[in-house]
């Protein structure tokens, strides 16, 4: 763990999770626009999680950091790619802040999106609050190519079959929780991949925190890591891993009640 920033030894009240894959060329970008916005205060702390880049994106992050004004941050690295969930798990699990909240580094939702989601938890909306381009309120400036659009909808038709979930976005890049419900899902979660999001919802639902999808204004980025194909399949496979497990878990706590 690096710290670019000293924080201080107090809980901060906003956490803010940003994984990376080589994201060297935007990752600049990202932090000015953070350290320019009113979230930047002393009550948050960002938590970026290099996931095994390529391209030097811990120092680049770490040289940003060194410069672009932001109260409290630290960039956490993974000795090796794991993928998306396993970097969101670590940041989140290191994380201090009484609400956490993780965003993707293409910052394909607005600053208005993140303070929102931030404030949905805080003030005791849910305890799991994860936004939603499929709400009626969501502003779609710069919507997916028709491909990605159309293997998401499929992906979402999958997980309906499976009973994972009854929401038709699942898998929008910014999602906030309470302290309580981030240490109770992410330190359950075990997809390391781009199906956590699944997960995540799935066991709030059947752990019983309080949902609350929320609207977002979204533009998407041309420099997306998801690639539909080849994901696609690994998110698949994911999804019907995710069934067994929460299945099989049921079936132990039943045997287990007997």
């Amino acid at each position: 763990m690096t710290r670019a920033q000293d924080s201080t030894s107090s809980v901060p009240a906003r956490s803010l999770v940003v994984p990376m894959y080589n994201e060297a060329g935007r990752i600049g970008s990202t932090l000015t626009t953070l350290a320019r916005s009113p979230l930047n205060r002393p009550e948050l702390e960002i938590v970026l999680v290099d996931d095994g880049s390529t391209d030097r994106t811990a120092e680049a992050a770490e040289k940003v950091l060194a410069n672009v004004g932001l109260f409290h941050a630290a960039v956490l690295s993974l000795e090796r790619n794991r993928g998306k969930g396993a970097a969101v798990r670590h940041g989140m699990l290191h994380a201090r802040g009484l609400t956490r909240v993780y965003v993707d580094a293409d910052l394909s939702v607005t600053v208005d999106d993140i303070e929102r989601c931030f404030v949905l938890v805080e003030q005791g909306n849910a305890e799991v609050v994860y936004a939603t381009r499929a709400h009626s309120g969501s502003d779609m400036r710069h919507s997916q190519p028709m491909h990605r659009v159309l293997s998401g909808r499929t992906f979402n038709l999958l997980l309906r079959l499976l009973r994972l979930t009854t929401e038709l976005d699942t898998q929008c890049g910014l999602k906030g929780f309470s302290a309580a419900s981030a240490d109770a899902l992410f330190g359950a979660l075990h997809t390391e991949g781009f199906a956590f999001d699944v997960e995540l919802l799935a066991r709030a639902r059947h752990d019983g925190f309080s949902t609350e999808p929320m609207p977002v204004t979204w533009a998407h980025s041309d420099g997306s890591r998801v690639r539909p194909l080849s994901d696609g399949f690994d998110m698949a496979r994911s999804a019907f891993a995710i069934r067994r497990a929460i299945g099989r878990e049921d079936r132990n706590a039943r045997r287990a009640g007997r």
